[in-house]
């Protein structure tokens, strides 16, 4: 039986990171690039990208919804119950239009800003209580490739990387 799996012999230039979801109560989160938006549907609670006139009849009938995702990264706290920050972790936040529009005037230089995002038990989604500009945090990992993870996520493979050829990340299309 042929393999189906993708097996990588190299690194990634960039790292990936998972698509991450503020947890209840308040976080930060430290945006390090600009972000990738796009058109999806939802089906069985996983998103899906929409791919316009090449979309399954199924999946183009669901509604489909614009998404931002922010590359950035979290603090990793210390355990010692010092909560001092020992690192950070990169993540993909999110957004929606509304979330997207309140961040927008803020994408500029990055790293930063800091957002401090709060998400309320009942709610589903996060809201941002504040941009915390002009201090960013030292030592912060590589803007994760959002791209890659999102490929991973969705279990695709780009077609130039099915023909071999991975361009550089500074050399992939700009953002819409």
């Amino acid at each position: 039986m042929p393999d189906k799996i993708a097996w990588a012999e190299e690194i990634p230039s960039l790292p990936s990171a998972r698509i991450w979801t503020p947890p209840i109560g308040r976080s930060h989160v430290c945006v390090l690039g600009r972000w990738r938006s796009l058109w999806i549907h939802w089906l069985r609670k996983r998103s899906v990208p929409c791919l316009k006139d090449a979309c399954p009849k199924y999946r183009h009938t669901a509604p489909a919804r614009w998404v931002a995702y922010v590359p950035g990264c979290i603090p990793i706290n210390s355990l010692d119950g010092t909560r001092e920050v020992v690192g950070y972790r990169p993540v993909i936040l999110a957004c929606n239009p509304e979330q997207a529009d309140l961040l927008r005037p803020a994408m500029g230089n990055f790293p930063g800003p800091v957002l401090e995002v709060f998400k309320h038990e009942k709610e589903k989604h996060w809201t941002l209580e504040r941009l915390i500009t002009g201090k960013n945090p030292q030592n912060l990992p590589p803007c994760p490739d959002v791209l890659a993870t999102l490929h991973r996520v969705w279990g695709m493979i780009p077609e130039e990387e099915k023909n071999g050829e991975v361009p550089a990340p500074e050399n992939r299309d700009a953002d819409n």
